[in-house]
């Protein structure tokens, strides 16, 4: 926010004029500094004319208005770094999670890789644990068959 201060001297003719404080030389005129935005404080005066007050008022604005742009520039230049800044962390972030999403979809595959292995193994121990089970069935089968063979044989000739 700017601010100008205004300090009134009354003239004998009733007529006000304002000074920049830096050009005040009266002893009753005072110097004031604005700490915000150290702009002039202006003091009223018989010995300048309405139009040097406003060319002076004029300069004064402009000088503010051109202090003011150049503080909005410097703080969007700010800004911009600080968005910069900003960008860049995230996209690090960005790029670090789609390199752990990739990793993980690695060791998920070769997890994969190793679940598809071991289920064939298992699938063909299961096919050579069944030849195995009916090459003992079919043994059983014989040996029994072979021992009612033996019985026969052994009953018909006994007689």
């Amino acid at each position: 926010m700017i601010k100008v201060n205004t300090q009134y001297n009354i003239q004998d003719k009733g007529k006000e004029k304002v000074v920049p404080i830096s050009s005040a030389t009266s002893y009753n005129e005072k110097r004031e500094v604005n700490e915000y935005n150290k702009s002039q404080t202006f003091i009223r005066s018989d010995n300048m004319d309405d139009d040097k007050i406003l060319e002076m008022y004029i300069k004064k604005v402009d000088q503010d208005q051109a202090e003011l742009k150049q503080d909005i520039r410097e703080s969007e230049k700010r800004l911009e770094n600080h968005i910069i800044a900003s960008e860049k962390r995230m996209d690090e972030k960005i790029d670090r999670i789609e390199n752990l999403i990739v990793s993980q979809n690695e060791k998920f595959e070769k997890f994969d890789d190793k679940i598809s292995q071991v289920s064939k193994e298992v699938s063909n121990k299961l096919g050579d644990h069944k030849k195995f089970l009916w090459g003992i069935t079919i043994s059983i089968f014989l040996a029994v068959a072979a021992m009612v063979v033996t019985l026969i044989v052994a009953v018909t000739m006994g007689n």
